[in-house]
């Protein structure tokens, strides 16, 4: 669902007025036929969202008024993060939308072994925060997910601290209870999942993903594609909140 948001980039934002450029311009111009007095809504990519009114229209520009502001208040009932193994970029794409529309709260890019992407300098982190924006403007959606710097398995394992979350470990090689049965022994509403790419993390990086307290949990008896083993992640943590 199209909620009609416009996402604002903070540089945009000069004292009471925000100018609306790029793409959003035509959209608001001639698909929304908005017209001067016109009132729409704004919001950063962190967390404001803006009333605004529109005081003149420009061949590439428009520019607005702020009208309120608010600090907008997280509405999900449990955060999510995901810690992925970058696989294909065009995966990696469909990852994050998917993602977006689920209500993930960050992705962590992470370099393995099998990752498709080897080295910090060849990921694009512009690329794929513009997809998100774009992804959240389809959704809908009211809060932001961030999207963490690509950092390496090692050093995400050793700095990462999200000491009230759930951390689990999907993963086909171990023999062990389901994911939705060992959620329900959980007691936090936080989950960092850490998933590897196409082929799987390595026996030597399994073993260090469990010795830094990560849970090994099982999705299922067939070996999954690594999009239909992030989507299976965050639906089982809504099994919980529904029982």
């Amino acid at each position: 669902m199209h909620r009609n948001i416009i996402y604002i980039e903070k540089k945009n934002i000069i004292d009471n007025q925000v100018i609306i450029v790029g793409k959003d311009v035509n959209y608001l111009r001639n698909v929304l036929k908005k017209k001067i007095g016109d009132l729409i809504i704004g919001k950063t990519f962190i967390d404001f969202i803006y009333k605004l009114k529109i005081i003149n229209i420009e061949n590439n520009r428009i520019i607005t008024k702020v009208v309120k502001k608010t600090k907008i208040l997280k509405k999900n009932i449990n955060n999510i993060v995901i810690a992925l193994s970058i696989p294909k970029l065009e995966t990696f794409k469909s990852i994050i939308k998917k993602c977006c529309e689920l209500g993930v709260s960050e992705i962590i890019p992470i370099i393995t072994e099998r990752s498709f992407i080897k080295k910090k300098n060849k990921f694009n982190q512009e690329r794929f925060e513009k997809i998100i924006i774009e992804s959240l403007k389809q959704s809908g959606r009211e809060d932001i997910m961030k999207l963490r710097e690509i950092t390496f398995l090692h050093d995400f394992l050793l700095v990462s601290n999200y000491t009230n979350y759930n951390k689990l470990f999907p993963y086909e090689c171990e023999e062990t209870d389901s994911i939705e049965k060992n959620i329900l022994k959980l007691k936090h509403n936080n989950y960092l999942f850490i998933i590897g790419p196409e082929g799987g993390f390595s026996l030597d990086e399994a073993d260090l993903i469990k010795d830094s307290g990560y849970l090994a949990v099982k999705l299922s008896d067939n070996i999954l594609r690594v999009e239909t083993a992030v989507l299976y992640s965050i639906i089982a943590t809504k099994y919980k909140n529904y029982l």
